[in-house]
């Protein structure tokens, strides 16, 4: 018997790994469905607009539906971790602004084997260290309460 897959695992097998990034767009994409009291909108229905390109941004589109083939994804550079999804429909919109250090909290020891891995010097052991880290942060990120992660405001329509 096939089991239904979460809506986790269908993020991580459309982007291919787990990461922070990924972690940071599925609770973007499920505070703003939940702040416009929808599950996952139509092509016609929602506007989703991105305001950076990273790892985060694949789980806004498996949740919202919102891809740039349907041209109802929106990539505003802007440099900020926010993503405003507009529920054309009802006229109402929401941005989810990541408060500071939320997705990125400071470790010293986290950080430096992250270069070290970006870099190609980290042995194996640390690289497993690292995963384990990973995992932990990525966990923690996914239960934290939202209020402690995102500002989220009503917006006009984009």
């Amino acid at each position: 018997m096939c089991k239904e897959k979460t809506p986790w695992e269908k993020c991580v097998e459309f982007h291919g790994h787990e990461c922070m990034g990924l972690a940071t767009g599925f609770r973007q994409a499920n505070a703003a469905l939940d702040a416009l009291g929808i599950v996952r909108g139509t092509a016609e229905e929602l506007t989703a607009v991105v305001e950076n390109r990273n790892c985060s941004t694949d789980a806004i589109q498996v949740l919202t539906g919102c891809t740039f083939g349907k041209s109802n994804f929106i990539y505003n550079q802007t440099g900020n971790q926010a993503l405003t999804l507009a529920n054309k429909r009802t006229g109402k919109a929401v941005r989810i602004l990541a408060k500071p250090k939320a997705t990125r909290p400071e470790d010293g020891s986290y950080n430096a084997l992250r270069a070290k891995i970006s870099d190609g010097t980290a042995t194996e052991e640390e690289k497993a260290v690292w995963t384990v880290q990973s995992k932990g942060r990525i966990n923690a990120f996914l239960s934290a309460p939202i209020d402690d992660l995102y500002t989220i405001e009503e917006v006009p329509m984009p």
